[in-house]
């Protein structure tokens, strides 16, 4: 039986310390902000949801969106990588 894997998508953040300590509800809200400014569909088109789930590690923050208690998307904060000046 083959089995379709759900959308995951990852997005550098530079402000991902204010997001780590955002509540699940301000994580969901800073994604939709993110959704509505960007050029681009992030979250594909097909993808339905009525709930969401927030995982948090030390490297990511992941929003689940669930469609009934099934996942069918994947969208996480990950932190930008550390910029070295030289001068």
């Amino acid at each position: 039986m083959k089995s379709k894997g759900i959308p995951v998508i990852s997005i550098v953040s530079l402000d991902f310390e204010d997001i780590a300590r955002m509540s699940d509800k301000e994580v969901f809200q800073h994604l939709a902000a993110v959704c509505r400014l960007s050029r681009k569909r992030i979250v594909p088109a097909k993808v339905r949801y009525d709930a969401f789930r927030v995982s948090r590690t030390a490297e990511s923050v992941f929003i689940h969106l669930l469609f009934g208690s099934k996942e069918t998307c994947r969208v996480g904060f990950v932190p930008a990588p550390p910029f070295n000046l030289v001068r």
